[in-house]
């Protein structure tokens, strides 16, 4: 609880808007309240709040494991097949650019496009043209493309814009990009969800991490039951992991409990 503590005290401390990157674009402090409401980021359910909070916002992006890349929530790179064979951070990409030519724009400007489920970056400075795993990696080490997409997915800067915000607000549009990869993965073949949000939120959560498949968590009925299970069939470091919500981690096994 102290991490906890500290983390939110720290968080608290942020002033309530900052300027990052070299587009110089404001990103406002969003409380978790305000980063599901529908004005912020459109409308979606109440699972999906769930998850976004546990694995990341829409905007969300992260850089510093063997994932190369990780956007939104959760989605990783491929490591040129490593973690997986097809990239999910690409996918997502892929899907945001087909689905508001507002973004397209934007990030084509930029240098950057998905083709065939790869990165593809054009650096006229350098004069190079990279894909797959090396679009990955220039993604990952560019400070301009990593708050490109952070500035895209909030949207903040558009209100600098002429005519303040597009018709297809991009916003919404990586909202849907979010969930629609989810289909295509933690939610593929539908699986049956229940009514019981915080366990249909378990249950997806610890599907998405990886470690854990439907056929391992889509029978339980009840979320204390899932959580005992979750601590015996991963590390708990893993575990700790997947089930973050504190009322959740409070019906886990003692560390060292049989």
């Amino acid at each position: 609880m102290a991490k906890l503590d500290r983390a939110q005290a720290a968080f608290r401390a942020l002033p309530k808007s900052m300027r990052i990157g070299p587009y110089d674009n404001p990103l406002r402090r969003m409380s978790a309240l305000e980063g599901t409401s529908r004005d912020a980021w459109g409308e979606w359910s109440s699972i999906e709040q769930h998850i976004s909070i546990q694995e990341g916002m829409p905007s969300a992006v992260n850089a510093f494991d063997k994932a190369n890349i990780t956007l939104g929530a959760g989605f990783a790179g491929s490591a040129g097949g490593a973690v997986q064979p097809k990239g999910q951070a690409e996918e997502l990409m892929g899907d945001l650019l087909k689905r508001s030519p507002e973004a397209a724009a934007i990030f084509f400007a930029a240098g950057l496009a998905v083709l065939g489920g790869e990165f593809v970056i054009v650096d006229p400075v350098r004069k190079w043209k990279l894909r797959g795993m090396d679009g990955e990696l220039y993604f990952r080490a560019s400070s301009d493309l990593l708050s490109l997409y952070v500035n895209v997915a909030q949207g903040s800067f558009l209100d600098d814009q002429p005519g303040g915000q597009p018709a297809g607000d991009p916003r919404q549009a990586v909202l849907d990009s979010n969930f629609a990869t989810f289909l295509n993965h933690a939610l593929a073949g539908n699986p049956p969800l229940g009514g019981d949000v915080d366990l249909a939120a378990l249950k997806v959560h610890a599907v998405h991490s990886g470690f854990l498949g439907w056929g391992a968590v889509g029978g339980f009925s009840a979320l204390a039951e899932l959580v005992r299970f979750i601590y015996g069939a991963v590390s708990r470091q893993r575990a700790d992991a997947i089930v973050v919500e504190p009322r959740w981690r409070n019906m886990a096994p003692a560390a060292g409990a049989p």
